[in-house]
């Protein structure tokens, strides 16, 4: 019955008259399935395709057909296959696959454009038959073109570019990318109306700028068949020129003076630009080489120093300028200011050396005394001058970067000699030896040096280098740079006392140091003082106790004479108790009399010798003469009243109503510690032994009582610096 039904549909021509419902009724008829469904599918033109189709559970009455039906031609259904056989104007087409295992593949070589259409592969008894799509892709003819002003721009300029393609199936739709971004965010662009299979779009930027500049602008044609037809793409770079920029990436830099420098800026602009370099004030060093847009230095100097300019054009306005400082770092150098040597004058007031030093960083400059490292501000400021100042100065520069450099200058001071050595006094013994040292500085030496003594006898001797008598002048000497003359005195005697000059000079004058030497006669000298000055303590206070005995005695004595049943009569006291005016009158007189000024600081048979207060005793006047050292040149003198007690020495009462009288005592104050008093015995005759004194109260016999009354010969000072006196 499915035969007939078949020969009925089918003529001759193989082609179905029936629309695709009769052939879907008929094929639900089998009980067969599909394994494999045909898949709609696209295919490049004059490529090959395959359609594939495979049933389950097929009868070997089952008959696999294979349609082609295209309804934007016409609406014919023609019939390519049936049971593996195709039909004859379907040379293109052909049936692969293994039919036992129920394969009806339809394989399509050198697919045309007329291929197009949808397929079906069915059975009679299988219902839903499977169609597919053929699609056939056609690419146009040529890539998409780009027309319009493709550059260069300038910035600020508009850009307008078209982009057309021609042909292809499906027609392409064309789109703007910068490199492989869409240009979306960066311009404009429109798609025209495909016109006469022609397609284009236009793309347009109001207004450049420097970031476009180098911009890859593409066109793609894409006919949205992926894996099938690949895009169709045109791209051009777009260039925009803009000024030029400079960035410089360091604008201050420090160079070691003799080493490299690089000092670059870096420029940016289009058309690339030419970079020059200038320097700010003065010319490029001789040595330095231009790189690109790098300047370089290959041995920096310490001229280097300065601001350098770089410059960049490339003829679109504005030009740049960018600008590096370069500081030359060196150590310090002292300049030569000032010699090695500087000669001065002995004696000026104020003497300055500056000393000018260069260096970067700016050195620190002082100076110091070499042999003390005594430190001095710069400049240098001597003041005043004299050979204690003449030696080495070192001027020192110093900076934190470089080690200290020095330059030294030797101050010469010439002038007058200067005599070093302090003025002293000396004291010596007679037959001692004497060493008088005379330490002169001077520049040039001295042409001379001599001394002179002044004696206590007023005469004045000059010694030479050499021996004069018992004086011996040594040859000068040089020690640690001064000149030194010695005067040596040998056995040393009263004679050499006196003040000895050293005196040094030369081309520009002289000075002169004064020595005072004392020389006593014998050392024994000072035994002697010692002897008298204990003496002298005894015997004041032996008249103390003599004089407060005999005070107690008068007393006693005068009231028992008053006393009326002693009976004493009055001329057995008188001598003791006087109670007449005549006698009071006396008295009061050797109290008056008696009165020393406080300055004189002198009692009767009392002395003050080399400020010790001494007893006058005898035997100190009977002895031998005494040289002693004495603070005095002059002698005061000082009368003291005195009186008798001895009444056998008065012949009538008359007579002994006269009984004060007067006797001369003396007390020497010395006043000038830098002489030389002698102590020489008195000349006791006889008429001191009636003058009435002998017994006078607080008086030794023979003592100081018995000295002359108006004889002055034994207080009459010596020539030169010896004073006598008793």
């Amino acid at each position: 019955m499915r035969g007939r039904i078949l020969s009925t549909i089918m003529d001759c021509s193989g082609v179905a008259p029936l629309p695709w419902l009769v052939l879907t009724l008929l094929s639900t008829v089998s009980a067969a399935l599909y394994r494999i469904r045909p898949e709609s599918t696209e295919v490049l033109v004059n490529q090959t395709v395959t359609l594939y189709c495979a049933f389950n559970g097929l009868a070997p009455s089952d008959v696999v057909n294979w349609y082609w039906y295209n309804p934007e031609t016409d609406d014919k259904l023609y019939h390519i296959s049936a049971r593996g056989r195709v039909a004859s104007e379907f040379s293109r087409h052909s049936i692969v696959g293994s039919s036992r295992r129920g394969e009806y593949n339809l394989r399509i070589r050198d697919v045309q454009p007329a291929d197009e259409g949808n397929y079906r592969c069915s059975v009679f008894t299988v219902r839903d038959a499977g169609d597919a799509r053929l699609t056939v892709v056609v690419p146009p003819t040529k890539r998409p073109t780009i027309t319009g002003h493709k550059g260069p721009y300038v910035v600020g300029e508009e850009l307008q570019l078209v982009c057309r393609t021609n042909g292809g199936k499906p027609l392409p739709t064309l789109m703007w990318y910068n490199g492989t971004e869409p240009l979306d965010p960066f311009g404009t662009y429109y798609q025209d109306a495909p016109l006469d299979d022609i397609v284009q779009t236009e793309l347009r930027i109001p207004s450049l700028t420097k970031w476009e500049d180098s911009m890859n602008i593409s066109c793609v044609a894409d006919q949205g068949v992926q894996g099938v037809a690949s895009q169709k793409i045109t791209s051009i770079q777009l260039q925009v020129y803009y000024s030029p920029t400079i960035t410089v990436p360091i604008n201050s830099l420090q160079a070691l003076e003799g080493t490299y420098a690089n000092l670059t800026c870096l420029v940016e602009g289009n058309p690339p630009p030419l970079v020059s370099w200038t320097r700010d004030g003065d010319s490029l060093p001789q040595n330095a080489e231009i790189s690109n847009s790098s300047l370089l230095i290959p041995r920096v100097s310490r001229s280097d120093s300065g601001a350098y300019l770089c410059e960049a054009d490339n003829g679109i306005q504005p030009r740049v300028t960018g600008e590096i400082n370069m500081e030359v770092i060196f150590p310090p150098r002292i300049k030569s200011t000032f010699d090695g040597e500087i000669s001065v004058l002995y004696g000026q007031n104020v003497f300055k050396v500056d000393c000018l030093a260069e260096g970067n960083p700016k050195p620190n400059v002082t100076w110091r005394r070499k042999d003390t490292n005594q430190p001095y501000n710069n400049p240098l400021t001597l003041s005043p001058l004299n050979y204690q100042t003449e030696g080495i100065y070192v001027c020192v520069a110093r900076t934190k970067r470089f080690p200290e450099v020095t330059r030294e200058a030797f101050i010469n001071v010439i002038g007058r000699p200067e005599v070093v050595t302090e003025a002293s006094s000396v004291s010596a013994a007679g037959g001692d030896t004497v060493e008088l040292t005379c330490t002169i500085a001077s520049d040039p030496v001295p042409e001379e040096i001599v001394w002179t003594l002044a004696g206590e006898d007023g005469k004045k001797t000059t010694y030479r280098t050499g021996r004069t008598g018992d004086v011996f002048v040594k040859k000068t000497k040089i020690v640690e740079d001064k000149i030194q003359s010695v005067l040596l005195i040998n056995s040393a005697e009263s004679a050499h006392t006196g003040d000895y000059v050293c005196i040094a000079s030369n081309m520009f004058g002289q000075d002169r140091q004064e020595f005072r030497v004392y020389v006593t006669d014998d050392s024994s000298d000072v035994v002697v003082i010692a002897a008298v000055t204990m003496g002298v303590v005894l015997g004041v206070l032996f008249a103390v106790m003599a004089t407060l005995c005999l005070r107690a005695r008068n007393i006693w004595t005068c009231r028992l004479s008053k006393s009326p049943e002693r009976g004493t009569r009055r001329s057995e006291s008188f001598s003791y108790c006087a109670g007449s005016e005549d006698e009071l009158a006396a008295k009061s007189s050797l109290n008056m009399s008696s009165k020393v000024p406080e300055e004189e600081l002198a009692t009767i048979e009392l002395q003050k010798l080399n400020g010790i207060t001494t007893h006058r005793s005898t035997s100190s006047l009977n002895s031998q003469p005494v040289v002693i050292s004495s603070p005095f040149t002059e002698i005061k003198r000082v009368e003291y009243s005195c009186f008798t007690t001895d009444r056998s020495r008065f012949r009538d009462e008359e007579e002994e109503e006269k009984y004060p009288r007067h006797c001369p005592y003396y007390v020497g104050e010395l006043t000038n510690r830098q002489e030389t008093v002698k102590l020489l015995p008195s000349a006791r005759t006889k008429e001191d032994d009636d003058d009435g004194c002998g017994d006078t109260i607080g008086s030794d016999p023979g003592g100081p009582a018995d000295i002359q009354a108006k004889s002055t010969d034994h207080y009459q000072p010596e020539a030169g610096s010896q004073t006598n006196f008793v």
